[in-house]
């Protein structure tokens, strides 16, 4: 679990955005994730549940034939959706395949002759949807649908109020083969793009910084898509407060620092975290070193200043299924300055804001590493579920 956190935080957190003056974060997310994200968005009644089920079915009408009667199945509506299956595979520069796995359930009235009943019908789709980026403008991404294509696997139907010949339920299932690709396919691309838009440019938005106001984050241009990746650039541009807080401690005669240099901030795990357990009480301690450059021209850069940052984070522990979870809060942090290429400088100054960044930024990203837990194992052949968890002088306990 620590293994992972120290790989998250050896990387950078804040840098800049490469042309653009303003600080800001680069966001890699890995495939994994942007797949995730897509499940909860899908299963958890997004835009494409909500417009299949708009989908307007035609009536169904046979007569004479194999048959040999008069069948009709009319009001026909997808009154629910079960999604088994969401997978992403990421196109380099181009976007990103959908797979989705689904089942429509759906409903109507029955006339078999002359008797009439309610009929209900499930059928398996799967869908294949290629979603490719278009243009980026004003802190917009678009997106546009390319190919669609689906498969109908299995079709059960069946009336309530008795039993439906096989040749009815065949030619009933034959229709839906027929006719559901060219209903289903338009409507799910648009709706799948605006998912994709609604996703990405979510992270248009405003955060609090305490005391100090508000940061605004924007995209700065359109993600940069690799096989295994998503990269977005994304700029805090109204967040001028940390640059207001150090370029007053520079002294003027520094000619490699004008405040038009934009400001990189890196953030590096020096040492392994330490765990303080107390009665009651469970601190854990990390130890940053908070790297600040100027950037210049032809994308070189200036060394501003070292900062060592110890951390003091409150742990939060719970037993959930079989797993000890974890969640942390900053309670403070200890500030000072390790080196400087602008001569000796007072950084308290600096702890207010460093300290929110850190909060806001930095802190969810190590919960973020957290959120599996840890499985805990079996005692005497009892698990420990929904356990309570004790925090004793050095010692963390597990009740069953």
């Amino acid at each position: 679990m620590w293994l992972l956190l120290g790989f998250l935080c050896g990387y950078s957190l804040l840098s800049c955005v490469q042309g653009n003056e303003d600080l800001g974060v680069l966001c890699t997310i890995s495939e994994q994730e942007i797949q995730k994200a897509w499940r909860d968005k899908i299963i958890g009644g997004g835009i494409l549940e909500k417009q299949l089920k708009l989908v307007q079915l035609p009536n169904l009408g046979y007569g004479g034939g194999l048959l040999g009667s008069l069948l009709s199945v009319t009001n026909l509506r997808i009154f629910s959706i079960q999604f088994f299956e969401i997978s992403v595979k990421l196109k380099p520069n181009l976007g990103s395949q959908l797979i989705i796995l689904l089942k429509l359930n759906v409903d109507g009235n029955c006339l078999l002759n002359l008797l009439s009943g309610l009929i209900n019908i499930s059928v398996d789709l799967r869908l294949n949807v290629d979603i490719c980026l278009g243009t980026f403008s004003k802190e917009t991404i678009q997106f546009v649908p390319n190919n669609c294509s689906m498969t109908v696997g299995a079709i059960n139907v069946n009336l309530l109020s008795g039993l439906l010949p096989i040749q009815a339920q065949m030619l009933i299932g034959n229709s839906l083969r027929g006719m559901l690709p060219c209903l289903i396919c338009p409507v799910a691309k648009e709706a799948l793009v605006q998912t994709t838009i609604q996703m990405f440019n979510s992270i248009n938005s405003l955060a609090p910084l305490g005391t100090l106001g508000t940061i605004r984050y924007t995209l700065a241009g359109s993600p940069a898509i690799t096989g295994q990746t998503v990269d977005l650039n994304i700029i805090f541009s109204e967040c001028n407060q940390l640059k207001n807080a150090i370029f007053p401690l520079i002294p003027s005669s520094c000619s490699p620092c004008p405040s038009s240099s934009p400001l990189i901030v890196k953030l590096v795990l020096s040492e392994r975290p330490l765990i303080l357990l107390e009665d009651g009480k469970a601190t854990v301690k990390l130890f940053l070193i908070i790297q600040l450059f100027l950037q210049k021209a032809h994308n070189t850069f200036f060394p501003l200043m070292v900062l060592k940052a110890d951390l003091f984070l409150k742990a939060n522990f719970v037993v959930s299924g079989c797993k000890l979870m974890i969640s942390l809060s900053l309670e403070s942090i200890s500030l000072s300055l390790s080196s400087s290429s602008v001569g000796s400088i007072q950084v308290s100054g600096l702890n207010p804001v460093i300290s929110k960044l850190l909060e806001d930024l930095f802190v969810p990203s190590v919960n973020g590493c957290l959120v599996p837990g840890i499985p805990l194992p079996d005692v005497m052949g009892i698990k420990m579920v929904d356990s309570v968890v004790k925090i004793l002088s050095g010692l963390l306990v597990v009740c069953i």
